[in-house]
């Protein structure tokens, strides 16, 4: 399509380099002629005769890439087991010094929070004392709490245990203060969780991530 000289300066003042295809495009192009979708309207002017022209163009497509689906799971894996996801929380602030796993030839089933004497350990989650006592097997002063969804928590090496055998008790709840009884080289509490009729499991995996990130070092 060729526009005469005499409507070329207002067009070149409205007129881009290039049009995409849109209702704008389609009101200056006689319908006969409309752009496919894969063209787009150039412009282009003849400085001899100062006229206009507008002319189809292909547009060259590009693979579309794939968009990587967003995710709000945390920077560690959360354990497959559905009945432990009920949420617990830190039984104390302080800096983990010894992790779920191996050590010193034997396995260690908790995790050890090191903290300074006297520091209020709360209740995990909902629950009822089931033990709260010396320990023989080297936990020291330890109370146990079963929960609802079968699983026991350990809050081992007290300093004071303000609860007793029976008691129901609330997450948050404040169960004892840290200490460094039984077989410990500090003040710390070693916290387990046991899920129903299970062993031990790494309690990290099921303990909001950011508090592990901002206690753990």
């Amino acid at each position: 399509m060729t526009i005469p000289s005499s409507n070329c300066r207002p067009l070149q003042l409205l007129l881009t380099a290039s049009l995409t295809i849109g209702s704008l495009a389609a009101g200056l192009l006689d319908p006969a002629i409309a752009t496919p979708q894969n063209y787009r309207i150039q412009v282009t002017t003849n400085s001899a005769t100062g006229s206009i022209k507008l002319i189809q163009v292909p547009v060259p497509s590009y693979p579309v890439a794939a968009s990587r689906p967003s995710s709000s799971k945390p920077n560690f894996a959360w354990p497959t087991d559905s009945s432990l996801q009920a949420g617990y929380i830190w039984p104390v602030k302080g800096v983990v010094t010894s992790r779920f796993g191996p050590r010193w030839g034997r396995m260690h089933n908790g995790i050890d929070i090191a903290g300074p004497v006297g520091a209020p350990i709360q209740a995990a989650a909902d629950g009822i004392v089931i033990s709260a006592g010396w320990n023989q097997g080297g936990y020291g002063n330890l109370v146990k709490i079963q929960h609802l969804n079968g699983s026991v928590t350990f809050y081992a090496h007290n300093q004071r245990i303000l609860v007793q055998q029976g008691q129901q008790v609330r997450q948050g709840q404040i169960i004892a203060e840290l200490g460094s009884t039984g077989n410990s080289t500090g003040p710390h509490c070693h916290f387990e969780i046991r899920p129903q009729g299970q062993s031990a499991v790494n309690p990290i995996a099921y303990l909001p991530s950011t508090v592990a990130q901002q206690f753990t070092h």
